[in-house]
């Protein structure tokens, strides 16, 4: 079967569609502008009529489903049963045979919803009697999905004609595979200043096979050759002399595929060597780096809001966020990346290691720093939740963060009032 990947060239991506809806489209001549008004105005027309015919038929694909589930409660006849699996696999056929629906954009989501309407038919097929069947489509449908949450179903009342049977309990263990090979219980070894080589190698073979097995944004990082970073890392992990020294390497591996979401951290022993900083807060605004937050009563004495962060233990601030920060900043977008680099992950560092800061003050006057990593938060932040009642019964709500459910509970407390509104002013504070 075809595969058609849309791409976001809108060209490239117009193409494959065309393609993916009539296939036997392959030439396009356009003499002049009329012609082309209207070929686009028929192409216009055709794309419309597939798009019908193709909701047409997942409309009745499904409805053949539910026909099927009504007709197969507990207490169905034999003869109920028959004709619900006689449904089924007219839907079945529906969704192998129908061209335009399996190069739609929903191509993979119906080969997804096959197997669903597969194991509904094995079903039906075993408690009409007929275990050789069942047991075939289980072993069939081993070749191309393993779905571990399956068990918990396979092992109810519902199976215990078969539960005993060779094949049936081969099935239930090889369902389990992907579930202990991501638990990897070997691998899980107590912390330890100084790994061997083996767990090294280990640690960046699984994450490196995790991505390639499952990482869906490839496309993003199209000039990224996995393998060869995969041999690269390798020679660096192995030349690593602690477990500290192997985290920094691999914290750098993450953000190689520019995906805020995929991440390595290190484990609890070494957080407060990597990830402690000092009670401030920072943002960049425009080119400048300015502080947005003091929250320690000692360090703002030292530190006001609104000073400008010029350097970072000696090196201009933009050079030390590009060489220090960036590295392992794993994100999405440059906006993301840009917080990551410049408030969240800034400062964070050593609690040992004090930073010094270069700043300059509102009227330009230059000073050093020296300030601390892991002070405690003793000045209260900006409030996390806010809400009140606006003139003319508007509510007003403001949220900072979903980090916690603070906020859900706030918002339980003051729904009362909210519902008796006669509008709701939201805002998201970044």
């Amino acid at each position: 079967m075809k595969e058609i990947f849309f791409v976001k060239n809108t060209a490239s991506a117009l193409t494959l569609r065309l393609l993916a809806a009539f296939p036997l489209l392959l030439v396009f001549h356009l003499s002049n502008a009329a012609d082309n008004a209207t070929w686009q105005g028929d192409i216009k027309t055709r794309v419309s009529e597939s798009a019908q015919a193709i909701t047409h038929a997942m409309d009745g694909i499904y409805r053949l489903r539910g026909e099927a589930s009504s007709l197969s409660k507990p207490d169905a006849s034999k003869e109920d049963l028959q004709a619900a699996l006689a449904k089924l696999k007219l839907a079945l056929a529906a969704i192998d045979s129908n061209e335009s629906l399996n190069l739609s954009a929903d191509a993979l989501h119906f080969r997804g919803r096959r197997f669903d309407f597969m194991l509904d038919a094995a079903v039906l097929e075993l408690r009409l009697g007929n275990k050789e069947a069942f047991l075939n489509f289980l072993e069939s449908s081993q070749t191309w999905v393993l779905i571990p949450a399956l068990k918990s179903y396979l092992t109810t009342p519902a199976f215990a004609t078969v539960k005993d049977e060779p094949r049936f309990k081969a099935y239930l263990k090889l369902i389990e595979l992907p579930a202990k090979m991501g638990r990897a219980s070997v691998l899980g070894t107590p912390y330890k200043e100084q790994i061997s080589t083996a767990e090294k190698v280990a640690g960046l073979s699984m994450f490196w096979a995790e991505v390639k097995r499952s990482f869906v944004n490839f496309h993003n990082v199209p000039d990224l050759d996995w393998d060869k970073v995969y041999l690269e890392y390798l020679d660096k992990v192995m030349q690593t002399k602690s477990t500290r020294e192997y985290y920094q390497v691999m914290m750098q591996l993450a953000p190689l595929l520019q995906d805020g979401h995929t991440n390595i951290y290190a484990p609890e022993e070494l957080q407060d060597g990597f990830y402690s900083r000092p009670a401030l807060s920072t943002a960049l605004i425009g080119k400048s780096v300015l502080v947005t937050k003091v929250q320690n009563q000692q360090l703002a004495q030292k530190i006001q809001r609104g000073d400008e962060i010029i350097s970072i233990d000696g090196q201009p601030v933009h050079e030390y966020a590009l060489n220090n920060v960036a590295p392992r900043a794993s994100s999405g977008t440059p906006q993301d990346k840009v917080v990551r680099m410049y408030s969240y992950g800034l400062f964070s560092g050593d609690q040992s290691k004090s930073i010094r800061l270069g700043l300059r003050d509102a009227t330009g006057k230059e000073r050093i720093e020296v300030v601390a990593r892991g002070q405690d938060r003793d000045v209260p932040g900006d409030p996390s939740f806010d809400f009140r009642m606006l003139p003319g019964d508007i509510a007003y709500l403001a949220l900072d963060h979903f980090e916690s459910d603070a906020g859900v509970k706030k918002l339980e407390s003051v729904m009362p009032n909210i519902m008796k509104a006669k509008g709701l002013i939201l805002e998201l504070i970044s």
